[in-house]
């Protein structure tokens, strides 16, 4: 089932002594694209419409991937699929919202034909989610309850997988993303470790420092550090857990927009203080120079994070 499926045609391939191969919700896609279509599907199910779920499918998914946090996120399924000679019965739920279920029975069908193999079924079951267990939300539930004829169709299958199974159409789904052509590790957090050093720098080096140069030092590290925590507990929550959301948009999302808009603001007072001589001359070329540096380096990583969206 799910990523054991990834597994079950690598072993088919490899093993003669393997009968028949049955899988639950197998991913045809690499998981970078499937786990990209997901969190479209689970942020838009707790009601988000904003550019935050675009965010999450691109900058977000495509940096975690640059890091290393998906350790096989361009493995592609489908040339094992073509090496399965066995008979093979793959089942999709018809609310999967976790495998790109059309576009994946789609793909593994058509490998399995390439690949010459006389004997395999799709099967879409009627009523159920990823794991073919009843639902009482369009799939976005984990129920524990199975149907009633959950294995009457594999063990008939079994018996005689020259009989088509019975099931339902599934309704095509629109592809999300990918995130391997978005996100890169390297220049957002080089930016940010810049910006905080040049703050730091401008506002603890001695001296009182005008408003405007506080405010920044404050709002652009808060910013920085809600931000990338917010994405990190959608990240590893898969867009299944949003908080409140209003407008579209959760509420501790809206609040980082609402920290960026405010150090934009601070960053942009910077930016005419370093012009007017007044202020350099009260606070220093160097520490006005740091500082304005902070703020110019803001803004875009603010945007590359999409805090300016809605």
């Amino acid at each position: 089932m799910s990523e054991g499926a990834f597994v079950a045609p690598i072993a088919a391939g490899r093993s003669t002594d393997i009968a028949f191969v049955i899988t639950v919700g197998a991913v045809g896609v690499t998981p970078a694209e499937q786990t990209a279509w997901q969190y479209g599907e689970y942020l838009e199910h707790t009601g988000v419409t904003g550019h935050l779920a675009r965010t999450m499918q691109t900058t977000v998914l495509g940096t975690a991937i640059d890091a290393g946090l998906f350790a096989e996120a361009d493995f592609d399924p489908v040339p094992y699929w073509e090496r399965v000679r066995q008979p093979v019965l793959a089942q999709w739920g018809e609310f999967d919202q976790d495998a790109v279920p059309a576009k994946s029975s789609r793909l593994i069908r058509a490998a399995l034909d390439r690949g010459g193999n006389p004997q395999h079924s799709v099967r879409i079951v009627p009523s159920v989610n990823h794991n073919l267990h009843t639902t009482a939300d369009s799939g976005f539930d984990r129920l524990a309850t199975l149907p009633s004829d959950y294995g009457d169709a594999e063990v008939a299958w079994i018996d005689d997988p020259s009989r088509p199974p019975t099931g339902v159409a599934l309704a095509s789904e629109s592809a999300g993303p990918d995130p391997r052509d978005h996100g890169t590790i390297w220049a957002p957090i080089a930016a940010a470790v810049i910006l905080l050093c040049a703050l730091a720098f401008g506002v603890l080096r001695g001296g009182r420092s005008p408003r405007a140069f506080r405010w920044l030092a404050v709002l652009a590290p808060v910013t920085i550090l809600w931000t990338l925590g917010y994405q990190f507990f959608l990240l590893v929550t898969a867009g299944k857990v949003t908080g409140p959301v209003v407008a579209g948009a959760p509420v501790a999302w809206l609040v980082a927009q609402l920290l960026a808009v405010a150090a934009t603001v601070a960053a942009v007072a910077v930016a005419v203080a370093f012009r007017n001589p007044q202020t350099i001359g009260a606070v220093g070329r160097v520490r006005t120079g740091f500082l304005a540096v902070g703020g110019a380096l803001f803004v875009p990583w603010a945007v590359y994070w999409g805090l300016f969206w809605i």
